[in-house]
């Protein structure tokens, strides 16, 4: 049989088109149930279902890069969760990278269980979507659920794009890549609102730039080399050196580091790795012999 929270069995599909029609065998025995539940005990497990979310909430800036937390108002019971996050894709990115406990952009929340896996699927992160399946116990030998009350599950870091302007961006949870939906440890499929009310705030930052020039062993510039530049997310940006080797990188974000490399078909370049205080000229690359 398979797991469908679980990274480890063979043939396992991560996050499927739509996602999973039912999410099944998750490891644990159910508890068993009372039976004959009278009125009020019915209407009690109706009010605890109508009340799991799954929600975005606000987190932290820096630089051109905003973190926001994912929560989950659990009940208790819920062995995983999956959902589809929707972004504008011409104010923020996010890495493209897919896989379990892969993508520089994707971690575990404060409160996620310990061997709580992330499986992220962003083949439409350039077009605005990625799929996140959690598994709270991908490598326990027990499963047991998450514990009641608000948990943070999942960290999301978006990079703001150059000249997007300091204002709102929506971020809402679809079904596009993954079907939202929650489990049990026995695989029973659990009622879940997710939230639509999901906003990121980009800010109002006055951009540093960093610049310079690559030239050769004898100082002539290098025509068409690439300069790539990384923040300390993964993220890169790249630009191209102008007929006498110069470059510029512009709205940087201050107060964070940064690891700048050259590439060229005729020489080598040492990378440099940069804490960026305030605008920066004369970041220059000599070729290597």
């Amino acid at each position: 049989s398979t797991t469908d929270f679980n990274p480890n069995t063979p043939a396992w599909d991560p996050t499927p088109a739509g996602g999973p029609a039912a999410i099944t065998k998750l490891g644990c025995v159910p508890t068993a149930e009372t039976e004959g539940l009278d009125v009020p005990a019915a209407a009690e497990a109706a009010a605890v279902a109508e009340a799991r979310v799954v929600r975005l909430v606000s987190g932290t800036t820096s630089g051109r890069d905003i973190t926001v937390e994912i929560e989950m108002v659990a009940q208790g019971n819920e062995a995983g969760t999956q959902y589809t996050l929707h972004f504008d894709p011409s104010v923020v990115s996010i890495s493209d990278v897919s896989g379990v406990n892969s993508n520089p952009d994707v971690s575990l929340g404060a409160d996620s269980p310990a061997g709580t896996s992330l499986n992220v699927n962003a083949d439409g992160a350039a077009t605005g979507t990625i799929g996140i399946v959690e598994n709270f116990n991908a490598t326990s030998d027990s499963m047991c659920a998450i514990a009641t009350g608000n948990r943070r599950i999942a960290r999301v870091t978006f990079h703001v794009r150059s000249g997007v302007a300091a204002g709102e961006s929506p971020v809402s949870f679809d079904d596009s890549v993954v079907k939202g939906l929650s489990a049990d440890t026995s695989g029973i499929i659990l009622s879940t609102t997710f939230d639509q009310n999901g906003r990121i705030t980009i800010p109002s930052i006055a951009g540093a730039s960093l610049s310079g020039r690559v030239t050769t062993p004898d100082g002539r510039g290098v025509r068409g080399a690439t300069v790539t530049i990384v923040d300390r997310a993964g993220f890169a940006r790249t630009v191209t050196t102008s007929s006498f080797g110069y470059y510029t990188f512009d709205e940087l974000g201050t107060g964070a580091t940064y690891t700048i490399g050259v590439s060229s078909r005729q020489y080598r370049f040492a990378s440099r790795t940069i804490e960026l205080t305030d605008t920066l000229t004369d970041v220059d690359f000599t070729g290597l012999e």
